[in-house]
């Protein structure tokens, strides 16, 4: 697995001046190579990260046996690199990990349509024209419960979210909601210039 880019990572390991994350996933690759990416990143001074694999919705989606494998990795790399309050532990037990997402504000994302969705997993929860994607939206986003959050694996809005635990968060939107101006502004490509063509031999 880690072949064609291991020459790449060394070049990184002698020179980077910045902090490297290895991520092994749990469920999109054999165990051995998980655990082969998990032994590079200790050995190389990066920082290793498992991550569990998930279905379309978010949540998790392991065997046993991949269950298995996830906690004998994490305590191989140790509780320093635990993440948002190791919640991958307590959904590996069969327990939720409750949190408050931030997702539609704090973090989101744009899909191929343009179109602002909480996060990559959740098309069919939220979904803005980005060209029309006010700060207020972001606001009622920030403070919306998601009914996917108690088990969700999506990491990045997890780490996301942490910055803002310590702030309410209410089950219905604020009544006042109302949109405003747009963040962005997009304007579309102006026609190109013609190009007058010169008959050849011509000067």
């Amino acid at each position: 697995m880690l072949k064609p880019l291991r020459p790449k990572l060394e070049v990184l390991a002698k020179h980077a001046k910045f902090r490297i994350v290895l991520n092994g996933v749990v469920g999109s690759a054999p165990p051995a190579e998980v655990r082969e990416v998990m032994e590079f990143a200790k050995t190389h001074g990066f920082v290793p990260r498992v991550g569990l694999l998930h279905g379309h919705d978010g949540q998790m989606q392991l065997s046993d046996e991949q269950l298995a494998l996830y906690k004998d990795i994490k305590q191989s790399i140790g509780t320093r690199y635990n993440e948002a309050h190791d919640y991958r532990s307590k959904l590996v037990a069969g327990e939720p990990a409750p949190f408050k997402c931030r997702a539609g504000s704090r973090y989101f994302y744009v899909d191929e349509h343009g179109i602002v969705r909480w996060c990559s997993q959740t098309f069919d929860g939220f979904g803005i024209p980005l060209e029309t994607f006010t700060y207020e939206d972001m606001r009622k986003q920030f403070y919306t419960v998601k009914s996917c959050a108690d088990h969700c694996t999506v990491g990045c809005v997890r780490t996301c979210s942490r910055l803002d635990e310590w702030r309410g968060q209410t089950a219905e939107p604020d009544p006042a909601y109302a949109r405003v101006e747009p963040i962005f502004r997009i304007s579309p490509r102006p026609p190109s210039e013609t190009v007058q063509q010169v008959p050849a031999g011509a000067e």
